[in-house]
């Protein structure tokens, strides 16, 4: 049987093994918002962690998630 080749979401897994691993490889939230190369991406970008916070907090609430 031929290994398959692993799906797009596990390649974060690889490139920053300090994350821990969630359901299907996912890192959490709080990784992810932390990580310095989605600082960088956020301060090229013009995107702040204050108004990512609050879309985050709204769609949360439009979705009727928990926090």
């Amino acid at each position: 049987m031929e290994a398959k080749t692993p799906i797009i979401h596990n390649v974060a897994i690889a490139a920053r093994p300090e994350w821990t691993r969630r359901l299907h490889g996912e890192p959490s939230l709080v990784e992810l918002l932390e990580d310095p190369i989605l600082g960088q991406l956020m301060q090229r970008d013009g995107v702040s962690r204050a108004s990512l916070d609050i879309l985050i907090q709204s769609q949360r609430s439009r979705l009727c998630l928990a926090a």
